[in-house]
């Protein structure tokens, strides 16, 4: 099989949400003595976008957005052992991300974490329930490239602006570039507060850090 060949197919194994096609897959290629690089870019998070657009038409659901992280997570991690030093996968960046104080919801966080992670950036996870003075302090000794504040309540969307409104008096928010997400969050809310930007869902986050990435 073709190299072209072999990406696609490994695409298609991601739609299909097929973990042990794809790992057959990866070893075909590998003993073909394909990129390894070329299989992460093109093949494993080329498949896991394509299911990210299913994901935004209403084509696909949320498991099943979850399920096709997962496996390009794990291939991605299997990979690594493949890698010569002087092809090591390239962070792409950071992503710092909690969820507020006084909210202790994280299915949606946990989600765009495993997203963001499977698509080649670091992401440092605070948890939940997470005070002001956090936020300040780690991303004072982290200094990542993006923080994500997530909110599930109405109650606790305050938090988000405290957060922000926090860094800037540190003199911690130049180039630091922050997204909202949150049931209750709205790219309205977002630009209120000073946000970067606002991402409804896990795949929407995925394209507006690549997006601010591919800005700053």
């Amino acid at each position: 099989m073709s190299t072209e060949d072999l990406l696609d197919q490994i695409n298609k194994g991601i739609l299909e949400l097929n973990s042990n096609k794809v790992k057959a897959l990866i070893r075909e290629a590998i003993g073909q003595g394909i990129d390894v690089i070329s299989l992460i870019n093109d093949g494993l998070t080329a498949g896991l976008r394509k299911l990210g657009e299913r994901f935004e038409r209403g084509e696909a659901f949320l498991p099943e957005l979850l399920k096709g992280a997962q496996i390009v997570q794990s291939s991605v991690s299997e990979l690594e052992v493949n890698i010569n030093e002087k092809d090591a996968i390239q962070n792409k960046g950071t992503l710092m991300i909690g969820t507020v104080e006084g909210d202790i919801h994280d299915v949606g966080k946990n989600i765009v974490c495993t997203v963001i992670s499977s698509a080649g950036y670091r992401v440092i996870d605070l948890g939940v329930n997470v005070p002001t003075e956090r936020f300040v302090e780690k991303v004072r000794a982290e200094k990542p490239d993006l923080l994500g504040l997530s909110a599930l309540l109405t109650t606790t969307m305050i938090n988000q602006r405290r957060v922000i409104d926090a860094l800037e008096a540190e003199g911690l928010r130049k180039g630091l570039k922050v997204i909202l997400g949150g049931a209750p969050v709205s790219q309205s809310w977002a630009k209120q507060v000073g946000a970067d930007a606002y991402a409804e869902d896990a795949f929407s986050a995925l394209r507006k850090v690549e997006d601010l990435m591919g800005s700053k």
